[in-house]
């Protein structure tokens, strides 16, 4: 019987008024373009549990990562008026506004700081880094203590008022509500490491701290995990293994990925432009098929 490779897409945002701590996202009526794109070219539309164990020729699924609350709206709507069951892989530091992941914290410093002041402070932490280089540069170990003094020296509000006022990311509450509506909740690490330069007990430490924020808050998560940023360490199958994930999920999408009973899925960025989106998914897996 031949097999048949699930598509599946992310996003991070996908609201008519972009949060500041993610300006990268997409509009509602683009995304339900995209929606009604894939329809008309014979796709549906699957959970990722669906997807793990079903076999059709064209299945797509629809995650969303780092659980920003922008996206409550369409989210409330997606699977009544759409059909559509897509997954959140949630930070476990973030979830209920209870802190700042340190690439967001980045992102904001780079938002609000003059490029020269914030660039001369990195600079002193890390010598020949600066806004650009220093997600690279800094150890994965110091990134919050790193991000933390540039915020403190930089930022004229603590992180607890940023949070306090502008509640970034979906409460306890909404999740619950998503989760009655059908959407489905996942892990996506505790504090959002690049897990490439980690250690094995220190990949082991960031899954087992996000499983148990989202027990502790008595929310019904599914034993997925979606890599931060797409990138996996040496031997993602072997972790799934022995954290006993149904399935991880990085970005590098090629011919044989995602095929029911993998251990390790890849998804596909969603949020580019037109052009860009035309060579993600349709493009490149094309090409791909020759560079196995």
């Amino acid at each position: 019987m031949k097999q048949y490779s699930t598509r599946v897409l992310y996003y991070h945002v996908i609201a008519d008024q972009l949060p500041d701590l993610y300006p990268q996202g997409i509009g509602i009526r683009r995304f339900l373009y995209q929606l009604s794109v894939f329809k008309a070219l014979g796709w549906r539309f699957a959970s990722l549990s669906e997807a793990l164990v079903s076999n059709h020729p064209k299945q797509l699924c629809i995650t969303l990562d780092d659980g920003l609350a922008a996206n409550y709206p369409i989210l409330m709507q997606l699977n009544e008026m759409y059909g559509v069951k897509p997954t959140l892989f949630l930070i476990g530091k973030c979830v209920d506004n209870r802190a700042l992941a340190w690439n967001h914290k980045l992102i904001l410093l780079r938002r609000y700081v003059p490029r020269d002041l914030l660039n001369h402070q990195i600079n002193l932490l890390i010598p020949g880094a600066d806004h650009i280089t220093l997600f690279s540069r800094v150890n994965m170990q110091d990134k919050d203590l790193i991000v933390d003094r540039l915020w403190s020296k930089l930022i004229p509000w603590s992180e607890h008022e940023y949070l306090e006022k502008n509640k970034p990311f979906f409460s306890v509450e909404q999740l619950k509500s998503l989760a009655d509506k059908g959407i489905r909740l996942a892990l996506h690490s505790h504090s959002h490491p690049d897990f490439s330069r980690l250690s094995k007990a220190e990949t082991k430490a960031e899954i087992e701290q996000n499983i148990e924020t989202l027990t502790s808050y008595k929310l019904p998560w599914e034993n997925h995990f979606a890599y931060p940023y797409g990138r996996v360490g040496s031997n993602p199958e072997s972790l799934a293994q022995e954290m006993k994930i149904d399935a991880s999920f990085g970005t590098y999408y090629k011919a044989g990925n995602n095929l029911a009973g993998q251990a390790h899925w890849q998804r596909q960025c969603m949020e580019l432009s037109a052009r860009q989106n035309f060579r993600e998914f349709v493009m490149m897996p094309g090409l791909r098929k020759f560079f196995r």
